[in-house]
């Protein structure tokens, strides 16, 4: 019996979810980032509020300035930490542009833990600041700048992270 085509996507899903312990929307393989339409503060202060909201994660520092969170996050069964670090910015357009990473500290896989974790923020956030005012991005789809942060790029119209 040969294999189906879903059973290779679920094989292949298994395979990551056994050999990665990240998801970062930088990625062309991670979640999606964000781009919005609302002012940098809004986004800061949801992020923040959505961040102070989770029982078992604890703010490990912030800067406005630079437009950086840092979380630790405690899986709830086996309690293992992982980083999330947020960063927030303005493109050349004025539009606030959101990334993220989460990452496990130890082992080689998370069972798509950090995935999951990356796309309920980034959902309760678009359903925060009203999934209107997200923008598709100039390629055609809801995909940011998959570029390091501190460096820009012609994809991501200026938006520098620190």
């Amino acid at each position: 019996m040969t294999p189906s085509r879903s059973d290779s996507g679920i094989a292949e899903t298994i395979h990551r979810w056994r050999t990665r312990n990240s998801a970062d929307t930088r990625e062309a393989d991670g979640p999606d980032g964000r781009v919005y339409t609302v002012p940098f503060a809004t986004v800061w202060d949801e992020l923040l509020g959505l961040v102070e909201g989770q029982g078992r994660w604890r703010l490990k520092h912030r800067d406005e300035e630079l437009g950086i969170i840092t979380v630790s996050c405690t899986t709830p069964v086996l309690r293992f930490v992982d980083d999330l670090t947020i960063w927030v910015a303005l493109d050349s357009h004025g539009l606030t542009r959101v990334e993220m990473l989460s990452r496990s500290r130890r082992g080689q896989g998370d069972m798509g833990t950090n995935g999951r974790r990356v796309e309920r923020l980034l959902k309760r956030l678009d359903d925060r600041v009203g999934p209107s005012n997200r923008v598709v991005d100039r390629r055609g789809g809801p995909r940011s700048s998959r570029e390091t942060p501190g460096r820009a790029s012609p994809s991501d119209d200026g938006a520098t992270f620190a």
